[in-house]
């Protein structure tokens, strides 16, 4: 991560598989975007990543959900 300057300059760790599942995957992020893709994490633009950041709080969740209906059962 530290290599990657413009895509980690700023983020956030999303809590996924804390329980260190086997084959659920490592980690998910959410960081700034370069490029087209990320390796499976969240990436918004370094002015979006910087408001979100302004936003959170101790008590602030990050829901990834599949369509905006979902997001209430959180």
């Amino acid at each position: 991560m530290i290599d990657e300057q413009v895509a980690y300059k700023y983020g956030a760790v999303i809590n996924y598989n804390t329980n260190c599942v086997p084959g659920a995957g490592s980690a998910i992020f959410l960081h700034c975007i370069k490029g087209n893709a990320t390796g499976g994490c969240v990436a918004v633009p370094e002015s979006t990543m910087i408001h979100l950041l302004q936003c959170m709080n101790s008590g602030t969740r990050i829901v990834i959900a599949t369509n905006s209906s979902t997001i209430y059962n959180y």
